[in-house]
């Protein structure tokens, strides 16, 4: 999974989202997310997703869940380990949730509401991420459509993030997701 943990750090890196207000808010649940890098970092991928979801049920108590940059981050990171622990059901079901947050997001930037502006890179790295659990689910029609997304968005939109792991990636998963599909 070389390819995941490189998107992973340029995820990181794209999400850095100046904090600006929400930092005292958020000073609650960045110890927590902290420590489930760390624990993710130890690749005690369980003990990460359990404070992941520390970190995020803290951020939903602080009422910045949605509106937090952070808080997509935490989702990401969540979504990430569980993936990695073979929990592929509910990563699953994070990245969709990661996505529905990134989707919400980019509807407040179009209307100023909001000084969360994911880039083209974040949501391709989130459906590759939300495809890979879903391939690993055995749902490859969604997973293929996933991939396709994915290389969509990389080729309207002009990136230079080093992405081509995760073109090639998206590419060879949508031939095996066909693959599975006919037989």
């Amino acid at each position: 999974m070389p390819v995941i943990l490189r998107l992973t750090v340029i995820l990181s890196v794209l999400v850095g989202f100046s904090l600006g207000e929400s930092s005292v808010r958020a000073q609650g649940y960045v110890q927590k997310m902290a420590e489930g890098d760390q624990a993710y970092s130890r690749e005690d991928y369980g003990k990460a997703a359990n404070l992941y979801r520390q970190a995020l049920q803290q951020s939903t108590n602080s009422g910045g869940y949605k509106n937090d940059p952070l808080a997509v981050s935490i989702v990401h990171k969540l979504g990430l380990a569980l993936y990695r622990s073979g929990n592929f059901s509910e990563a699953e079901s994070t990245f969709e949730r990661e996505r529905t947050l990134l989707e919400q997001a980019e509807q407040r930037e179009k209307t100023r509401l909001s000084p969360i502006k994911p880039a083209a890179a974040t949501k391709a790295y989130c459906l590759a991420h939300l495809a890979d659990a879903r391939f690993a689910n055995q749902h490859y029609s969604s997973a293929r459509e996933d991939y396709k997304k994915v290389l969509e968005i990389m080729h309207t939109t002009p990136m230079d993030y080093g992405l081509n792991a995760l073109s090639e990636h998206a590419k060879k998963q949508i031939e095996v997701c066909e693959q599975k599909l006919h037989h």
